[in-house]
């Protein structure tokens, strides 16, 4: 479950951003102490499972490159385009789903923050994100 704060985060960015290239925020719920955020189905699962072959998908070279552009136009979005933009800090292939075209859905905007937000705060010494596995 995620914190108070990485939840309201969440939904405040989602609710701002509309791209073909980010997962929608179709609602939310928080009642008695449980969250819920609900987003539109992404049917084919993370860009991991596809490039490890643990989803039963696999993609060819093609597809990934489709996959690539198709994040980098997600990022471009909430860096150029969002108002104020967003910073994600927590992009890995278990945040980027497939939907049923196999066109990528940035997720998990959790750790993200406003440009605006990051500039107030422009030095940190705090590790954000996922650490990376060898």
């Amino acid at each position: 479950m995620q914190g108070g704060l990485e939840f309201k985060t969440e939904i405040e960015l989602l609710s701002r951003v509309h791209h073909k290239n980010l997962v929608s925020l179709l609602g939310f719920c928080f009642e008695q102490g449980e969250q819920m955020l609900v987003y539109e189905y992404i049917p084919n699962g993370t860009l991991m499972g596809s490039v490890s072959g643990k989803s039963g998908i696999r993609l060819d070279w093609m597809g990934r490159l489709k996959v690539t552009l198709g994040t980098a136009r997600g990022l471009v979005y909430l860096h150029e385009h969002a108002n104020p933009p967003i910073i994600h800090r927590d992009i890995k292939s278990n945040n980027i789903l497939l939907d049923e075209s196999f066109n990528a859905k940035v997720a998990d905007f959790g750790l993200s923050t406003s440009k605006f937000d990051s500039e107030r705060n422009s030095v940190t010494t705090q590790v954000k994100g996922t650490l990376a596995s060898i």
